[in-house]
C-alpha cells in the first residue's frame, strides 16, 4: 500500500481510446474496482471440494447477473473456486472466489463474452485463516468447524497475515478497553502480511453496543497495516463509529456505517490527532450521521448536532500529516451534521497541509453541508485530485445547530501554504449544490481557496444557487469545458463552456436520482480531451473525447442508482 493513491492519474486519458456502445447491460467489458483483500494463503481456512483458501471478494461492474461462461482467473491460471458471481453492492456489483492450492500471484482478470476487464494484482502469501462466529466459543481453536465467538478473542489472538472471517449476527458488543465495542491497540500487520477482520461470504457482521463511545478504536498506540472489510458498524449513542488515533496502511472496503446520535468536533470515520497516512476507503456506505434536530425510533432524544461533525473526518493535529489517501467509491448520505466526506489536517498551520490525495467515483447527497471537502490542501506537495464523483442535494442547510458554515458539491481550501500548483477537479457531476445560499458562510457547486482546474464537470443548479460561492469564483479558476445549467453566465475564468440543459435522467431528492446522461444530452462528446479518467462512474470505458460529468453516455447499457443500507434493523446488543 505504499503507492501512490493518485495512481488513477496513470488512467487520464492522452490518446484515442473507443467508445462503448451496446444493446444490453452486458455489452460493456468488465471492470474490477478494487477487493477486500490484495494477499493471502491458498490453504489452512474452510475445505469445500478441495478449496481450501482465503475468500476473496472483487468489486466492479459488468460482471453479468450470472456468471454463465464467463470466467475469473489469477495468474493466468482457473485456479479458483467461484462462490458468488454479479451480485449487486451499492451501484456495482461484486464476485466472490475461494482461492485454490494451484493459485500464484499474479493477476486476477475476469472475461465475460464483452471482453476481458483490467488486472488487478493479488499475492499468494503465507498467514493462518480464523473465523468467528455468535454461536461459536472463545475457548475453540477458530478454525471454521470450531470459531471462535468474538472478534476480542480473535484481536488478541491474530499475527501478522492472519485473516479473520466473521460471520452473520454480532460478533462483537459490550464494552471494551477506553470505551469501545472494539479496541484493537498496538497489534500490527506488515507491508507483505497485512491482517484482517472480513465478513464470511455473503454475510453480515455486527459491531454494536449501546453502551460504547466507539465501534472501533485504536487507542492508544493505533494500528497499521490492517484490513476491515464487509462489516456493519453501529453506533447507537456515540459519535466516533471507526476511529484511529495513530498508524498507516490502512484498508476500510465495502463497510455499513453508521452513527444516529454522532456529535462533536469529529466525524463517524476519523482520525482526529495524529494523522494516518496510506489510507484505502473504498466502496463503504457511511449513512444517518448526526442529529437533523429530532429522529425517530430509538433516537427520538437526539438534538440537532453541530457543524464541526462530519460523516467522514480524516484530520491530524500533531506528528505524522495526512497524504496518501484514495477514497472511492463510497456511497455517503443523510448526513445531519454537516460535511459527507472531510480531510482537514491542523487548522491555518503552514506545512502541515494536505497532499498525494483523491476523491473519485463517490456518490455523496443529502448533506447539510459540502459534500467533499478539502481543508488546508497543498497540491505543490503531491497531486491532489477530485473525479468522477456524483453528487445532489448538498449543501442543503439548514444550519447545523444554527451555526452557519460552507455548503457546495466541492470546497477547496489552504492553510498557509499558498500552493500554486492546481487541484484537478474533473468529470464530476454536481446537481443541486449549495441550496443553502446563506448570507453568511459560502455557498454554491463550487469553492475554491487554492487554484483549482475545473475540466469536464456537470453542474446543474436550480433558482436561488450559484456556480461558486457567493457568485464570486475569483482568481483561483482555470479549466474548460464544462457545461453549466439553470442559472445565468457560466463563470467567465473557464472556456469552452456548455449552457444548454444536460438531461439528466432522474433529479429526484433520494436514493432514487439518476444523473446519468439521457440520449441528446449536450453534455454527450463535449469534455476536453486533455484531462479525463479512463472510465466513468459506472466503469464504462470513456471515449475522445468524453461526456462531460461522472457518467459516459452509452446506449442500451442499463441505468444504475445506489442502492440503500438494507440491514440497518439488526439487533444492538
Amino acid at each position: 500500500m505504499t503507492r501512490k493513491p493518485f495512481i488513477q492519474f496513470a488512467f487520464l486519458i492522452l490518446a484515442v481510446l473507443a467508445g462503448v456502445a451496446g444493446a444490453s447491460a452486458q455489452s460493456a467489458p468488465p471492470r474490477i474496482f478494487y477487493s477486500d483483500l490484495t494477499s493471502g494463503p491458498i490453504t489452512g481456512g474452510e475445505t469445500v471440494s478441495g478449496y481450501s483458501g482465503a475468500y476473496v471478494t472483487l468489486y466492479g461492474n459488468n460482471f453479468g447477473t450470472s456468471q454463465g461462461s464467463s470466467t475469473i482467473a489469477l495468474n493466468g491460471a482457473n485456479c479458483l473456486r467461484v462462490v458468488a458471481w454479479g451480485t449487486s453492492w451499492l451501484w456495482y456489483q461484486r464476485i466472490v472466489v475461494q482461492l485454490g492450492p494451484s493459485c500464484a500471484s499474479g493477476n486476477l482478470v475476469v472475461q465475460t463474452s464483452a471482453g476481458a476487464s483490467n488486472a488487478l494484482a493479488f499475492t499468494v502469501r503465507s498467514g493462518h485463516i480464523y473465523f468467528v462466529s455468535p454461536s461459536g466459543s472463545d475457548s475453540a481453536t477458530g478454525t471454521a468447524s470450531a470459531p471462535w465467538k468474538t472478534l476480542k478473542k480473535a484481536y488478541q489472538g491474530v499475527a501478522a497475515g492472519d485473516i479473520v472471517y466473521a460471520r452473520n449476527g454480532t460478533v462483537a458488543s459490550g464494552v471494551d478497553n477506553y470505551g469501545a465495542t472494539l479496541n484493537i491497540s498496538g497489534v500490527n500487520g506488515t507491508s507483505g502480511n497485512p491482517i484482517a477482520f472480513v465478513n464470511y461470504p455473503g454475510e453480515v457482521p455486527l459491531v454494536s453496543a449501546t453502551g460504547a463511545s466507539r465501534c472501533l478504536n485504536g487507542y492508544p498506540s493505533g494500528i497499521s497495516y490492517w484490513t476491515f472489510a464487509g462489516i456493519q458498524w453501529l453506533l447507537p449513542n456515540g459519535s466516533e463509529c471507526l476511529y484511529l488515533q495513530s498508524g498507516n496502511n490502512i484498508r476500510f472496503v465495502a463497510n455499513d456505517v453508521s452513527c444516529p446520535t454522532g456529535a462533536g468536533s469529529t466525524g463517524c470515520v476519523t482520525t482526529a490527532s495524529d494523522g494516518v497516512p496510506f489510507l484505502d476507503f473504498y466502496g463503504n456506505t457511511i449513512h444517518d450521521t448526526g442529529c437533523p434536530g429530532s429522529m425517530t425510533a430509538s433516537y427520538s432524544s437526539c438534538g440537532d448536532t453541530q457543524k464541526t461533525y462530519h460523516a467522514f473526518y480524516w484530520g491530524d493535529f500533531t506528528g505524522t500529516l495526512s497524504h496518501d489517501l484514495d477514497i472511492g467509491w463510497n456511497d455517503v448520505h443523510n448526513v445531519y451534521g454537516c460535511r459527507g466526506i472531510m480531510v482537514h489536517p491542523a487548522d491555518g498551520t503552514a506545512g502541515r497541509e494536505a497532499y498525494s490525495y483523491s476523491m473519485h467515483d463517490n456518490h455523496v447527497y443529502n448533506v447539510r453541508c459540502d459534500g467533499l471537502r478539502l481543508a488546508n490542501t497543498n497540491a505543490n506537495k503531491g497531486s491532489v485530485s477530485v473525479y468522477n464523483n456524483v453528487m445532489w442535494h448538498v449543501g442543503t442547510g439548514p444550519a447545523p445547530s444554527g451555526q452557519e458554515a460552507n455548503y457546495a458539491c466541492v470546497y477547496v481550501d489552504d492553510g498557509n501554504g499558498s500552493p500554486t500548483t492546481p487541484v484537478q477537479i474533473y468529470n464530476n457531476t454536481c446537481y443541486d449544490g449549495g441550496g443553502r445560499g446563506a448570507s453568511e458562510g459560502n455557498a454554491g457547486a463550487f469553492s475554491a481557496g487554492v487554484p483549482s482546474k475545473f475540466t469536464n464537470n456537470l453542474v446543474e443548479e436550480i433558482s436561488g444557487e450559484a456556480y461558486f460561492d457567493n457568485g464570486t469564483p475569483g482568481s483561483n479558476i482555470s479549466g474548460s469545458n464544462n457545461l453549466w445549467f439553470g442559472l445565468s453566465s457560466p463563470p467567465s475564468q473557464t472556456t469552452s463552456n456548455v449552457t444548454s440543459n444536460p438531461l439528466l435522467i432522474n433529479l429526484a431528492s433520494g436514493s432514487t436520482a439518476n444523473l446519468m446522461l439521457n440520449s441528446g444530452s449536450p453534455a454527450i462528446g463535449a469534455g476536453s480531451a486533455s484531462l479525463f479518467p479512463a472510465i466513468d462512474n459506472n466503469g464504462l470505458i470513456r471515449s475522445n473525447p468524453p461526456s462531460i460529468g461522472a457518467y459516459e453516455f452509452t446506449s442500451g447499457i442499463a441505468a444504475a442508482k445506489p442502492n440503500p443500507p438494507t440491514n440497518l434493523q439488526a439487533t444492538v446488543q
